[in-house]
């Protein structure tokens, strides 16, 4: 489960302002599960093991969706989400 306290705080303090870059409506959702990118191999098979952890926001309004790190918002540690 998502800290979302501890997210909205982080990106008051990094992104005071925000909008959605497409309708530039500022109704904005915190997702309340991760999602992630799945690493792909040189072969270009999918690499189930790798990847990368991201933390869910939607617009309200259009439904744009945005991501961000979840390792950078401190929510995941090495290959773990944080529990609570």
């Amino acid at each position: 489960m998502i800290d979302k306290n501890k997210i909205e705080n982080w990106l008051k303090a990094k992104v005071p302002y925000r909008k959605c870059p497409f309708c530039s409506s500022s109704s904005l959702s915190l997702g309340n599960e991760f999602s992630a990118v799945i690493g792909i191999k040189e072969d270009g098979s999918f690499d189930h093991w790798n990847g990368m952890p991201l933390v869910v926001f939607v617009c309200n309004n259009c439904g744009y969706v945005m991501f961000f790190d979840g390792k950078m918002l401190g929510e995941v540690s090495g290959d773990r989400v944080r529990s609570s």
